[in-house]
């Protein structure tokens, strides 16, 4: 399982003021998508939590959004800090303009729009590493064994290598890439995930149960794929910022 706190630790660069989606500062906000906020005295503590639901208070900061309908809605808090907040936008906002009011050690105001979807991938560190696992099946046995993705075992707590996926002429490799932004227009018919010059359809495409505002695509990795590879997914005609992965 991909740890969430890791993925949205170096999901983007701080900014000031403002609001961005969890996984990539590049993509935009949807409903039950996951978002960071960032900002100078957001918070007297740090503080995380990692049961669900999501509360609405932590470390004594409440975040409300209120959307292009007028309704208000307080967002469920996963991470809070002097300088980031780590939310969940509440399910059923509307789409278009919202106002998202920040109370705590400050009181913020900030100016968001909402889409229907926006894709985002997580990495797991800033160079890219596709936030991923993979599942390797023998044939015809189809006996299966998980297979590392990445290694962020280095000495630095920021150092992370990419892991050699492999890929016999025996063995079918799924990979499942983590994201944010699906919104409710996830479908295996018409979303995709672009992979070097390939497209695949994916097996699943929807939320990742265990933590709310996380999605998941799963997909069997093309037999001619090898090396380096660019990993996006399309969801809804809206493609998402690239990650990247190696095949053996």
């Amino acid at each position: 399982m991909i740890p969430l706190a890791l993925a949205i630790l170096f999901a983007s660069s701080a900014l000031a003021q403002t609001i961005v989606s969890a996984a990539s500062a590049s993509a935009g906000l949807a409903p039950g998508s996951l978002a960071s906020i960032y900002a100078d005295h957001l918070a007297p503590v740090e503080e995380a939590v990692e049961i669900t639901p999501w509360p609405a208070t932590l470390g004594g900061v409440k975040v409300q959004i209120t959307d292009s309908a007028m309704q208000t809605r307080s967002a469920g808090l996963l991470f809070v800090s002097p300088s980031q907040i780590n939310l969940q936008i509440p399910q059923g906002t509307a789409t278009g303009p919202a106002t998202i009011s920040v109370s705590g050690a400050a009181h913020l105001l900030l100016h968001a729009e909402i889409h229907p979807v926006a894709p985002a991938l997580f990495t797991v560190d800033d160079t890219g590493i596709a936030a991923a696992r993979a599942v390797l099946v023998v044939m015809p046995s189809l006996v299966k064994s998980p297979v590392p993705v990445y290694d962020c075992s280095g000495h630095l707590s920021s150092s992370c290598a990419l892991t050699p996926i492999p890929h016999h002429i025996d063995t079918v490799v799924y990979v499942s890439l983590y994201a944010t932004g699906f919104g409710f227009q996830a479908s295996l018919a018409r979303d995709f995930v672009n992979i070097g010059d390939q497209s695949v359809s994916p097996t699943y495409v929807g939320p990742d149960d265990s933590h709310p505002g996380r999605d998941r695509i799963d997909f069997p990795l093309p037999d001619s794929l090898h090396g380096k590879l660019s990993v996006t997914v399309t969801i809804d005609g809206v493609t998402s910022n690239p990650a990247r992965i190696l095949v053996q």
